[in-house]
């Protein structure tokens, strides 16, 4: 998507914002700050651990939560936010998704079919192996 737009790509998993609900949105914070300043596509693997409904038993968790929602509020950037937890999702956030897209698993020949295409990419034309 980014190649196609021609426009920077910044990633980050979110292993990577650790920390209280203060710490976590100040670092993520930082991140869409450059995503702005450079243009930049961003995309956020495993977001579920930012995502997930809220309840009464994991205060700090729910924090953490709130702070995404305020964040991507705020963001005029393209985000894509990854899961394979999509049932555990909090309802607030799909007012704020605007496309959401679903990958089924995929078939042996198309794995097949996939590998052999980055392989083929990855000799710059020499035969797959």
């Amino acid at each position: 998507m980014a190649d196609h737009a021609r426009r920077p790509l910044l990633t980050a998993n979110s292993g990577q914002f650790i920390g209280s609900p203060a710490e976590v949105e100040v670092s993520l914070a930082k991140l869409l700050q450059s995503a702005t300043r450079w243009g930049a596509l961003v995309l956020l693997d495993e977001a579920d651990v930012f995502m997930q409904a809220r309840n009464l038993q994991d205060l700090e968790r729910n924090g953490i939560v709130s702070m995404l929602l305020r964040t991507l509020e705020y963001f005029e950037g393209t985000l894509f936010l990854t899961t394979n937890r999509v049932g555990t999702i909090d309802s607030a956030f799909m007012s704020r998704i605007h496309l959401a897209l679903s990958y089924e698993p995929l078939s042996e020949a198309a794995r097949r079919q996939l590998w052999d295409t980055w392989i083929t990419r990855a000799c710059r034309g020499q035969r797959p192996i």
